[in-house]
């Protein structure tokens, strides 16, 4: 009989796991978590201003500026998510376009809420109900059927 593989048990272990690695040098053990420590803060802080940040060019600069530097903070996330190799978390997304519009279509009615409290004050209240209503009859006629 030829040489078959050694069938392995599940109490086997393999020796080889438990022999000492090679001696970290003086870069992998007083160096470098003192930079991730520092990385993770700086990232942590980005995070946490980068809204302030896009705010800030926005009204400093204008709103080319504003889309430019917004568009190049995207461009900068994907290529660091395709570089690092996360891509392939997101290729079973399946983003409809039911569901981009639905997005879009959120995002015009809060600016037209907002553009209700501050433009039409008088007549917001009443649109506001009406809206209400016709959201209420729509979920209740659907539920019916």
């Amino acid at each position: 009989m030829p040489d078959q593989p050694k069938k392995r048990r599940l109490w086997e272990v393999d020796p080889s796991i438990f022999e000492p690695g090679r001696k970290a040098s003086l870069f992998e053990r007083r160096i470098a978590p003192s930079l991730r420590q520092i990385a993770k803060f700086g990232l942590y802080a980005l995070a946490i201003t980068y809204p302030l940040y896009l705010i800030f060019v926005g009204l400093a600069f204008g709103g080319l500026v504003f889309w430019s530097f917004f568009a190049g903070s995207l461009a900068v996330m994907w290529t660091i998510i395709n570089r690092l190799g996360y891509s392939s978390n997101f290729t079973h997304w399946d983003i409809s376009l039911k569901r981009t519009t639905g997005a879009l279509m959120g995002f015009v009615a809060a600016a037209g809420f907002y553009a209700g409290l501050i433009y039409l004050r008088s007549w917001f209240v009443p649109v506001a109900l009406l809206l209400l209503g016709l959201g209420v009859f729509f979920v209740l006629r659907r539920f019916r059927s």
